[in-house]
């Protein structure tokens, strides 16, 4: 996008219009489809809306701290480039923190028995040791909300009590209900759990909503290549 902004720059054109609508199109939108690859026009949109405000208070703030604070006026072509790098810095670092997170959400598919499928992320707990008492079956963790009118699905006969401690609560119990299978998709595997265990609890497990369910990691024992 640089180079194509400097080629704008050099070409012989009177009309700064076409230079704009070349850049903007040709530069800004390109790049970020390219960066980003997004699915549909509505990520696409956000996508630019996110970068063009980012890019306006980033500017605006080193401009007003450059114009404001007249110390930094005569060694402003080095402040500026050293605070903006740090700004990118704290950022970098935030968006490396946030990728790891989000390289523990992973796409989970609940079987029901009467044939329905419900599709939700989930996210892998290594800390989860819950299990159902009697079969030993590691529970995963769902928000009754999250579940919807998929829980007309589960089966009675499925049904157990599964005792738990938690951070708050000593003990308690939750409810708990065998699927005909749950299937985890990595970007290079897919597990999958016959028989498998959830839990239903009555609180909300992500405070962002960015997942639905808590995966278990004895989940992610059986492959299917």
């Amino acid at each position: 996008m640089a180079l194509l902004e400097c080629g704008l720059l050099l070409l012989p054109m009177k009309s700064v219009g076409i230079k704009v609508g070349v850049g903007f199109f040709g530069g800004s939108l390109l790049t970020l489809y390219m960066l980003f690859n997004p699915k549909t026009w509505e990520a696409f949109f956000r996508i630019m809306l996110s970068t063009y405000v980012i890019a306006l208070v980033l500017g605006g703030s080193l401009l007003g701290i450059y114009r404001c604070i007249p110390q930094i006026q005569n060694g402003g072509f080095i402040l500026i480039p050293l605070l903006s790098l740090f700004m990118q810095l704290i950022f970098g670092f935030y968006e490396a923190y946030d990728d790891k997170r989000k390289g523990k959400l992973l796409e989970v598919e609940l079987h029901f028995f009467d044939g329905k499928i419900k599709r939700v992320r989930g996210f892998l707990d290594t800390g989860n040791g819950l299990v159902e008492p009697v079969s030993k079956e590691p529970v995963s963790i769902i928000w009754v909300k999250d579940l919807g009118e998929y829980k007309n699905s589960l089966r009675k006969n499925d049904f157990r009590i599964i005792p738990f401690c938690s951070v708050g609560e000593e003990k308690g119990l939750m409810e708990g209900f065998f699927l005909k299978k749950l299937v985890i998709h990595t970007k290079e595997e897919e597990y999958v759990r016959d028989h498998a265990m959830i839990g239903i609890t009555r609180e909300k497990i992500s405070s962002k909503q960015d997942y639905e369910i808590i995966i278990h990691p004895d989940m992610m024992e059986k492959v299917i290549k």
